[in-house]
């Protein structure tokens, strides 16, 4: 969080953003049915030959499209050129969400790739493996996709997605991969209870046999002792207690045998899987898969760093730090921390599909399955954080921000910015411009030279709950030119008694529901 009263803070800078860009929205009024969406996983490199992510092509959907990378197995054909260029460092896979209804497993991994810093080594991470599944909370819309890696019809809706894993799987520079998952109850080898029993998978860390002959950490059974026996030295309650579960999976287990991590054993690559509880809530769950997940890496010889402090609080806040999204080229920023539940008339363009760029890659923007046609739903995993009703516009591309006055100090506000100011704001006239800032109401057509203070804006039309930050667009006669925010820092919040109260678990990723009673 920014503190001082008068900067102009960008975007790009206030926060440690991934450049995802997430998805594509159709920018024009009519929309389609808002059902029918497609979304591929996005593969994010990290360490040595980092160099930012990958969203994997694919069909192109009817109403929202992935950004493509290349016409023809982009994966593939991207990663090769980085180990072409690399050949030295083994790579440690991370996925998560492969079935979308475990949050812990795909928070988690999306935290390796927002606050995770990868000093010696490579890290590839897949935090969004069955997208749609995690934006509807279910466990696979097309059936459990973790039960598609032996054989898989093409008619298979996933088949693309599935066969792209797998390229990554079976990539030769791939020595180690981890499943994430969220298990039922708690992992026990002998009956103690209902929750704690051989049938249970929660808290855990399968194999499918004791060792892999000729693979990199091949000792299958000693490193998953290890990894379990390292979590448990920092357990929160010994109820917790991680297990090793090898099922066996080449003496008949044909519920295993067409799992993801026997797919990546079949290729010669040491892989587990990693179960934490569904008995937690999400940022216990996520806990425990990155005790897990830290000393694999450790383990393969990986060096990292992290910038929050591991324990369920650290998580949470991770969690929720730095959720924004912005579209048009940065024209548009909005941050979603404290989001009102709606954002409306904003400006997006109807010349040409408008890029959503989000600040994590378990997030999208999709048309409402639900209300008034038109209407777009950020997504955060599985929970909706808020609704943007548009205000379809042609965009001028004449000037990049405006000069302004911030509390008597003259700065550039540039597009897509934050101005924080303690008591006033002024926008300077330019020949040709207007400015119009929501809910602040002047009478005047263009409210630039006019000097704003925080009374003077009405709460309804902020952007944030707490009514202090506010939109200010410009525009060049009826063209849209860009905005940027006004965040008020001092005086009293400013909630009406018809706001609901802020709270902070309503922007983690899990949106609490049934979850299903079944594991790995």
């Amino acid at each position: 969080m920014q503190t001082h009263p008068t900067r102009v803070t960008d975007i790009f800078c206030a926060g440690r953003w991934i450049f995802l860009l997430c998805c594509l929205l159709t920018a024009t009024p009519a929309v389609a049915a808002p059902g029918v969406f497609s979304l591929d996983f996005t593969t994010i490199r990290l360490g040595d030959d980092a160099q930012g992510s990958i969203t994997t092509s694919g069909e192109a959907a009817t109403v929202v499209q992935p950004v493509h990378t290349s016409d023809a197995s982009p994966t593939a054909d991207i990663l090769l050129t980085a180990a072409a260029s690399n050949p030295v460092s083994p790579v440690v896979l991370v996925v998560g969400g492969i079935q979308g209804d475990e949050p812990g497993g795909f928070s988690a991994a999306t935290l390796l790739t927002t606050h995770y810093t990868i000093q010696k080594g490579v890290l590839w991470v897949v935090p969004n493996l069955n997208f749609p599944s995690i934006i509807k909370r279910s466990r696979g819309l097309h059936g459990d996709m973790n039960r598609k890696f032996a054989k898989l019809d093409n008619s298979d809706p996933e088949f693309g997605t599935v066969r792209r894993i797998q390229e990554l799987i079976s990539h030769p520079r791939v020595n180690l991969v981890l499943n994430l998952h969220d298990g039922s109850g708690y992992y026990r080898q002998s009956y103690e209870d209902k929750l704690r029993n051989p049938n249970r998978w929660g808290q855990s860390v399968i194999i499918d046999q004791e060792s892999l002959s000729g693979a990199f950490m091949g000792s299958l059974g000693d490193e998953a002792r290890q990894a379990a026996e390292s979590a448990n030295s920092r357990l929160l309650s010994p109820q917790h207690t991680l297990h090793v579960h090898n099922t066996k999976t080449a003496e008949g287990d044909h519920e295993m045998d067409r799992s993801l991590s026997y797919f990546a054993v079949r290729q010669g690559k040491a892989a587990f899987g990693l179960e934490a509880s569904k008995e937690f809530s999400v940022e216990v769950r996520a806990y425990y898969h990155l005790l897990m997940v830290e000393s694999f890496l450790t383990q393969a010889g990986v060096t990292f760093t992290r910038n929050f402090e591991m324990n369920p609080d650290g998580i949470r806040e991770a969690l929720l730090d730095n959720l924004g999204v912005s579209f048009a080229d940065n024209k548009i920023f909005l941050p979603l921390e404290d989001v009102r539940p709606a954002i409306n008339l904003l400006p997006l363009s109807k010349d040409a599909p408008a890029q959503a760029v989000t600040s994590k890659p378990i997030m999208a923007v999709l048309p409402c399955a639900k209300g008034e046609e038109g209407q777009y739903c950020v997504h955060y995993g599985n929970r909706m954080i808020t609704l943007i009703r548009p205000d379809w516009r042609e965009m001028d591309h004449s000037i990049t921000g405006m000069r302004v006055l911030a509390d008597g100090r003259e700065a550039q506000a540039e597009f897509g910015q934050v101005v924080e100011v303690s008591k006033s704001l002024v926008v300077q006239p330019a020949h040709g411009y207007r400015v119009n800032a929501i809910g602040y109401d002047s009478g005047r057509k263009d409210e630039s030279g006019e000097t704003m203070t925080l009374k003077d804006f009405q709460t309804r039309f902020s952007v944030d709950r707490q009514g202090r930050l506010y939109r200010v667009e410009v525009y060049k006669d009826q063209r849209f030119s860009g905005m940027f925010l006004v965040r008020f820092v001092s005086g009293a919040s400013r909630m009406t008694r018809n706001d609901p109260l802020p709270k902070s678990q309503d922007r983690l990723p899990d949106r609490p529901g049934q979850e299903s009673t079944l594991g790995f």
